[in-house]
């Protein structure tokens, strides 16, 4: 798996405490007076009883499995190399490693005729054998020692690489000097005599299909029934076109295909018995099924600028410095927006979750104009940058039957909230029963910054019925495009490529919060399925973030954390 960039460049030093903050989620209720029993912390006992009466209703719901049928490779996994296991000198494909002559893969023995080629669809030559389309490449390790011991005649690796350009574009790069590679067919015969080259295979249509279509288990049992499964598709790179798009809609079997909206792929529904004729569309670089999505909720105490709230005594040292994300005034109107009028503009968070409630203390216009209209970006919100449709425009689970609480607002507020401004504070009364007006900030560990919400939820999945008969509590479709409309305008150009900035934040954006697993962390599934995978979501963060040097992307560690004992939550032994 490739390495997380490290971002670089102009990033609100209190934005970074983000990720020391997490997710965090304050404890919710008020607490009422109890009797101090002799050496019993209040504090503790009523923590305690209310996080014993919560836990067992915010565990995931357990996983349906779909009907065994549905599973393209009939529950087969991955073969995984034992222990000190050399693959060395094999193909790293999706099944495990597999030897390059097709006709002795074992891998392949008892699939489908359509999942694998016959030999009429492939061109030998003294390298192995290829076709149009992908083929699997490797370098020749007796050419590549030449080049690192001077004895090459002036190759090197970079020449050996380039040799392979000559004749296909490098698509993927695998372990062991092995790439994925597109050939035109005029090309194939010179691939296959390269002399750097010591093997090519042509990538079979179950190369293209991950071992968990049809068989990853649901949180929807709605969906883990339905026969037309629910997938993304990615296109290689540069070949995405309507022409395709209208290839892909013609096979049987394919309905809903909706492309991403800075293309190179699609999210659709395919019959299970339809896959292997999708893989074989030779544009198609990888099938996957859409994943569900659980947002998390982290418990924590209260984490602002120093790190622990109790432990330094609730100073805010960032915002006595008056650093808090907001920029400066320079032309003295009042007001911190990013419409190019101050020379420092605010920092703007990107947050993709369920929405969030704008006429709440923490993003209130005013005391009195709570909710005004939202205008075009970057508009006159004191703390709303943009709303962007991700599957719904903004709205919230506040209502009290949807639980009275929005994760994307608790998230959002963690980060940007700014109720001090409006004379807001919080006061509650002291364990002990004598009133004692607290006067505690609920503002943000940026204050001054401004949000960028994607609304990837709508209210149908606020409440754990729903959750249960729909799926995940957020479908935020292609990592990508959420992270590249962030920073894009809303409607990318024709090329797909940020040019100008529209609803995005553009320069003014540098953190951009996933508050969610990916791709499914709930149930037994993610230990026995989803570690060591490299699913095309962690591809998308890894292809932004490298695009993005100066963007950093962050997530929450998970829900929960601590083995249910007879201690609170911070208290218990940590679960990892």
């Amino acid at each position: 798996m490739r390495q997380r960039r490290s971002p670089f460049g102009r990033i609100l030093p209190a934005a970074i405490l983000i990720v020391i903050s997490g997710m965090a989620l304050l404890l919710a209720g008020r607490l009422e007076p109890q009797d101090r029993p002799e050496g019993v912390d209040p504090v503790d006992q009523v923590l305690g009883r209310q996080e014993a009466s919560r836990y067992p209703a915010i565990q995931a719901p357990e996983p349906t499995p779909p009907p065994r049928e549905y599973a393209v490779f009939q529950g087969r996994r991955p073969v995984t190399p034992r222990p000190g296991e050399s693959t060395r000198g094999l193909l790293p494909t999706s099944l495990g490693p597999a030897p390059w002559d097709a006709a002795s893969d074992p891998l392949l023995a008892g699939l489908p005729d359509a999942l694998r080629l016959n030999p009429a669809e492939v061109r030998r030559g003294p390298r192995g054998a290829a076709r149009r389309g992908l083929n699997f490449v490797a370098l020749d390790p007796a050419f590549l020692e030449r080049a690192e011991t001077g004895a090459g005649n002036g190759a090197t690796v970079d020449t050996a690489v380039a040799a392979i350009g000559r004749h296909a574009r490098i698509v993927a790069s695998l372990p062991d000097a092995v790439f994925e590679v597109w050939v035109e067919a005029p090309q194939i015969n010179a691939l296959l005599a390269e002399p750097a080259v010591a093997h090519v295979r042509a990538a079979e249509p179950a190369h293209r299909i991950s071992p968990d279509l049809g068989a990853l288990p649901r949180l929807s049992r709605n969906e883990a029934a339905r026969p037309e499964l629910l997938v993304r598709v990615t296109i290689v790179s540069g070949l995405d076109d309507e022409v395709l798009r209208h290839r892909i809609e013609a096979v049987a079997g394919v309905s809903e295909v909706t492309p991403d909206l800075f293309g190179g792929g699609y999210q659709l529904r395919v019959d299970y018995r339809e896959v292997a004729r999708l893989a074989r569309l030779d544009e198609i670089l990888w099938i996957e099924p859409v994943y569900d999505y659980l947002l998390q909720n982290a418990e924590g105490v209260p984490t602002v600028q120093m790190g622990s709230a109790e432990d330094g005594n609730f100073v805010r040292p960032f915002d006595d410095a008056g650093v808090d994300g907001g920029g400066i005034d320079t032309n003295g109107d009042g007001r911190r927006i990013n419409d190019g009028s101050d020379t420092v503009p605010p920092q703007i968070v990107g947050v993709v979750d369920n929405g969030i409630s704008l006429d709440t203390a923490s993003f209130s216009q005013t005391a009195t104009q709570v909710n005004p209209p939202i205008t075009p970006p970057p508009g006159t919100r004191r703390k709303l940058h943009a709303l962007q449709n991700a599957g719904d425009s903004g709205t919230s689970c506040d209502a009290p039957l949807s639980g009275g609480s929005t994760h994307g607002h608790v998230v959002a507020s963690i980060l940007s909230a700014d109720a001090s401004s409006l004379g807001v504070r919080a006061t509650r009364p002291a364990l002990d029963g004598a009133s004692a007006p607290r006067n505690l900030s609920l503002d943000g560990v940026a204050r001054g910054s401004r949000i960028l919400m994607e609304d990837a939820a709508t209210t149908a999945v606020c409440t754990l019925n729903s959750l249960v008969e729909r799926g995940g509590n957020v479908s935020p479709g292609s990592l990508l495009d959420r992270l590249n409309a962030a920073i894009c305008p809303t409607v990318p150009p024709p090329s797909g490529v940020c040019a100008t900035v529209g609803s995005g934040g553009g320069a003014d954006l540098h953190v951009v919060v996933l508050p969610f697993g990916a791709p499914q962390n709930f149930g037994p599934i993610f230990q026995t399925v989803i570690i060591g995978s490299y699913p095309q979501e962690a591809a998308d963060v890894d292809k932004f973030l490298y695009n993005n040097r100066d963007t950093m992307v962050v997530v929450p560690v998970g829900n929960n954390g601590g083995l249910v004992n007879n201690n609170r939550l911070g208290l218990m032994t940590p679960v990892y």
